[in-house]
């Protein structure tokens, strides 16, 4: 009886032990599986994270291209405005150097026709010193013979700014017409006839 029951009690112990065993396995196959998934988890977040970043990388890196683009479109047309207004200078020093008539003053006198008026003075060696006004006109024409409107003349306004103490040696000069001392309107066109004629009467 007693063989028997020691028997049974290994068996029993036996059974016990490959329980215990697999229970064991259980448990730590289960943890491992756990940590696995954490694993896989935290790394999914690393990785969601490191995509957001990169997006943002990404857009941050493509305003900034857009930025620096923007920066050197700007630049360019400064450096083209800039050479454009030296350009222009050149030129307008070449004019009064030419002819020595200088331009002190552009004023807009009618925007919808862009319409200006030029203050300028006149000087130069062996001459007497002018004060004058160049306004651009537009003069309607009347029909011609047909009925149609004849098209509209582009005209300059000469007004002489003429003060008796200050010019009183050119209001003494005989080279000087009256009428260039009065206000005078003449064709564009015209223009370096007049001036030539107004240079030439100048003259000391």
């Amino acid at each position: 009886m007693s063989l028997l029951l020691t028997q049974a009690v290994r068996e029993r112990d036996a059974i016990q032990a490959q329980f215990d065993r697999l229970k064991e396995l259980r448990v730590t196959q289960s943890e491992k599986t756990l940590v696995e998934w954490k694993k896989a988890s935290e790394t999914r977040h690393r990785l969601s994270s490191l995509t957001d970043r990169l997006a943002e990388a990404k857009q941050a890196l493509e305003e900034e291209a857009l930025r620096r683009a923007q920066l050197e479109t700007q630049l360019q047309a400064a450096e083209s405005a800039k050479a454009v207004r030296e350009d222009e200078l050149a030129i307008r020093r070449m004019y009064e150097d030419l002819t020595g008539f200088t331009i002190t003053e552009v004023v807009m006198q009618d925007a919808s026709q862009s319409s200006r008026r030029y203050e300028m003075v006149f000087t130069g060696t062996d001459y007497f010193d002018l004060q004058f006004a160049l306004e651009e006109s537009r003069l309607s024409q009347a029909q011609d013979a047909h009925g149609d409107a004849a098209p509209p003349r582009d005209e300059f306004i000469y007004t002489p700014h003429v003060d008796e103490s200050r010019d009183a040696g050119l209001l003494a000069s005989e080279n000087m017409p009256d009428h260039f001392l009065e206000q005078i309107r003449f064709e564009r066109s015209a223009a370096t006839k007049f001036l030539t004629a107004l240079h030439r009467s100048l003259r000391k």
